[in-house]
């Protein structure tokens, strides 16, 4: 379901973020997208733990990053990361936590009851309804669920071009690529 996570939280960025910079003159709400991936990186630590470490290391399932208290620590980290590219903290913060939720999300709507423990490692017990229908595919859950996706990004791109007409999705893109590359060079040179 890797292709639907950026969709969804896309449509809902470019909404989030034109109330936002209606309100605060800045958006920054491309974090929402970055952060939706988030969840899914607990297969790449799988991967890291299984292959590249000469230590014994805690196995890692994939889910073990959709729960709450990834929520808390991934978002405070991007909050950081991304204060380095003159982001305010609190704003970072809040879209991050907007993404990694519509992740969490999202995913109980797809997956069956049996799927994700969102209170581990405090709670064990899986969740998930299974509303839409979710097949074995790590690029797509199936094409109802994308379609819906774009259907939704579709509407809320144009929502936000019918009331900023000097509104640019490539424009928007760019900005999120900058603001990486501006707190990567930051944390490069020990700023």
């Amino acid at each position: 379901m890797f292709l639907e996570h950026p969709v969804y939280s896309a449509a809902l960025a470019i909404i989030i973020g034109m109330i936002f910079l209606r309100y605060t003159g800045q958006d920054q709400s491309w974090i929402i997208i970055f952060a939706s991936i988030a969840p899914d990186i607990d297969y790449l630590v799988k991967i890291g733990c299984e292959f590249f470490s000469p230590l014994p290391l805690p196995t890692f399932m994939h889910g073990d990053f959709h729960a709450i208290p990834g929520l808390i620590f991934f978002s405070f980290f991007i909050a950081l990361f991304f204060s380095n590219a003159g982001i305010k903290f609190k704003h970072a913060f809040f879209f991050s936590v907007v993404g990694y939720s519509s992740h969490l999300v999202e995913d109980f709507i797809v997956h069956p009851p049996h799927f994700n423990r969102y209170l581990y490692p405090f709670d064990t017990t899986l969740y998930g309804t299974n509303i839409l229908s979710d097949v074995p595919d790590l690029i797509v859950a199936n094409l109802e669920t994308l379609l819906i996706g774009l259907i939704l990004l579709s509407v809320a791109i144009i929502i936000r071009v019918r009331i900023e007409p000097d509104w640019d999705i490539v424009r928007y893109g760019n900005d999120g690529i900058l603001a990486c590359q501006k707190s990567i060079k930051r944390l490069m040179e020990g700023k």
